[in-house]
């Protein structure tokens, strides 16, 4: 067996990919509330219900 291809090397190859991968789902995790307040502005405040419109209209 050469040196390096051993279950050192294997290991270490794991323990980075496991590191990648949960850095990786944090970011994920963490840019959620930025999505969020994105699709809440941009929500209206308003809506229609019974033909007449709920809510606060701050445009007015």
């Amino acid at each position: 067996m050469k040196e390096g291809e051993d279950g050192v090397n294997r290991g270490h190859k794991v323990g980075k990919t496991v590191a990648c991968a949960l850095l990786i789902a944090y970011a994920v995790v963490s840019f959620g509330p930025f999505v969020w307040a994105l699709l809440v502005s941009i929500t209206p405040m308003t809506y229609e219900k019974d033909g007449q419109r709920v809510g606060v209209d701050i445009m007015q």
